[in-house]
């Protein structure tokens, strides 16, 4: 069986990273970094997007090693490592800014409704 990444999927499915975000409550910058190999997945969060997509674990590629995007972590870079944590840090992060100005646009509709 051949496999396909999860950016495939996501095409494949006819969904943006937008759409795919909003069907997900997975932020939008962090399937990003999933695409492009920054970070990877949960396996609760990679069933979930397969899911979404319409394709089984068995046919979409887990990125198992950190490394795939060889331009931003060479495997020889002894800071690579680090690198990795650092990028995986600020997609956390910007995910949790998402998050916040998400509640605080609820809290304002609340509000004001």
């Amino acid at each position: 069986m051949e496999t396909i990444t999860l950016r495939e999927a996501r095409l494949n499915a006819g969904l943006s990273q937008g759409k795919a975000a909003e069907l997900s409550h997975i932020p939008q910058t962090t399937i990003s970094h999933y695409e492009k190999n920054l970070c990877k997945p949960s396996k609760a969060r990679f069933e979930k997007l397969c899911s979404i997509y319409g394709y089984s674990t068995n046919e979409v590629v887990y990125p198992e090693d950190n490394r795939i995007n060889k331009k931003l972590l060479p495997v020889k870079d002894t800071y690579s490592d680090l690198r990795y944590i650092i990028e995986c840090q600020k997609a956390v992060m910007e995910s949790q800014r998402q998050m916040l100005v998400m509640q605080q646009q609820l809290l304002e509709g609340r509000n004001n409704g």
